[in-house]
């Protein structure tokens, strides 16, 4: 079975392989999965990001808002999905749940808190309240942004993967730590966006290879891709705000998206890291 394109699946050698620590006091909490639900840790991280992003009168508009992006995500892991059952780890509002449920024969997600639990029932969305109270295996477990969360990451995979079916994948979508913003531009209100959104720890492509390894996983791929278009970046720089792709889109049409991300992937500074892991 194919999972990525080869052309596009490789490591970097000569990237840094440090881990960059965003916030020292949580690697101090040590957050684990037993503590998480008292630290109410990932529920905090779910409604500050929404605040971040405007906010939303209703879950209705929040799955609009985030339906590009969990468009993209299902558009390119359907052949993994078809026929499989899926976990998701910290699903936010469950967008992508939502589409994956239309060829997966089963999708749950785990949550700590009871925030959306309506609305992902409503939606046929299995909840589990711990990875501990899981009681089944699982053909597929996604994590989209939320490793660079928490900084028990290793011993977080590790107990996910024990709820893996013999040959199950796990899937990782990760920010980059050498983000252009970060790396080349040096946008300082982008990185103290960063930290708004809690972020504990970014990953490089070494980096990441390096922890998915120490929790005893195999990374099969792990690759580059480009979110945010070219007015997203000039926006940051000129205004240090986001969503300048929603105001400055007139730009990417003169400069292709494409043309930019095949230029950020050289360099390796690409906003995110994908990969794809089994056991």
């Amino acid at each position: 079975m194919s999972i990525v394109n080869k052309k596009e699946e490789y490591y970097v050698e000569e990237t840094r392989a440090e881990v960059v620590n965003l916030n020292p006091r949580l690697e101090a909490a040590n957050i684990s999965d037993k503590n998480l639900s008292s630290y109410e840790y990932l529920n905090s991280f779910i409604k500050k990001r929404a605040e971040l992003y405007g906010g939303y009168k209703s879950f209705g508009e929040w799955l609009k808002s985030t339906y590009a992006n969990d468009r993209r995500r299902f558009s390119e892991f359907e052949h993994l999905l078809k026929n499989k059952s899926i976990l998701d780890f910290n699903a936010t509002n469950g967008g992508f749940l939502r589409l994956a449920s239309s060829v997966a024969n089963k999708t749950a997600a785990v949550k700590y808190t009871p925030y959306l639990d309506n609305d992902f029932e409503q939606m046929g969305i299995d909840i589990f309240r711990s990875i501990d109270s899981i009681d089944e295996q699982f053909d597929v477990i996604t994590l989209f942004n939320i490793i660079e969360n928490i900084p028990s990451a290793e011993d977080i995979l590790q107990k996910l993967a024990s709820k893996l079916k013999r040959g199950g994948l796990i899937l990782i979508e990760t920010q980059n730590e050498q983000d252009a913003l970060l790396e080349y531009y040096e946008s300082k209100s982008f990185e103290a966006f960063i930290r708004m959104n809690c972020r504990s720890k970014l990953f490089n492509i070494k980096s990441l290879n390096t922890m998915l390894r120490k929790a005893h996983l195999k990374p099969l791929s792990i690759r580059q891709i480009q979110k945010f278009p070219l007015s997203n970046h000039l926006h940051w720089l000129l205004t240090n705000r986001p969503d300048g792709h929603k105001k400055w889109g007139l730009i990417d049409k003169i400069f292709p998206s494409y043309f930019y991300q095949s230029i950020l992937k050289k360099y390796n500074t690409c906003d995110t890291l994908i990969s794809v892991v089994s056991v």
